[in-house]
């Protein structure tokens, strides 16, 4: 018999195997003092709010910060892990491509002065990177 953790995961990689099956996903189920999680990690691929919206009914509930409580969902009625993360990587390559055509856009002369990016986006230039990529399919 498995652990309720290790059954979420298995149900999770199959739901993720389904939707997006040239992803290449890996998924660790973990069990701790006061709760369980799963932890997905993937690089390029959908970005991250695609995953989160098929995997969070998975959570059982969520943390409130203000009374410093975990408020349980009283309407699931299959497994769930107190915290399912996803966590999205960007290859390098792709990273440094996507930083040499802002730079040609926004005429950016130098693309390693970071002054240079931080007088042109008041950000530096992994930041102005991060926002281009992370809503991207890649």
């Amino acid at each position: 018999m498995k652990s309720e953790h290790a059954e979420v995961a298995q149900t999770i990689r199959k739901e993720l195997k389904e939707k997006f099956p040239g992803i290449k996903f890996s998924i660790r189920s973990e069990c701790f003092a006061g709760g369980n999680s799963v932890d997905i990690y993937y690089t390029n691929g959908v970005p991250e709010d695609e995953v989160r919206k098929l995997v969070d009914k998975y959570e059982s509930g969520h943390f409130d910060g203000m009374t410093d409580c975990y408020n349980y969902y009283s309407n699931r009625d299959y497994p769930t892990v107190k915290f399912v993360m996803v966590d999205r990587k960007i290859a390098d390559d792709i990273r440094e491509r996507t930083k040499i055509d802002i730079a040609k856009k926004y005429g950016i002369e130098d693309i390693n002065n970071e002054q240079e990016w931080f007088n042109k986006f008041n950000a530096w230039s992994n930041a102005v990177v991060y926002r281009e990529l992370v809503n991207k399919s890649l």
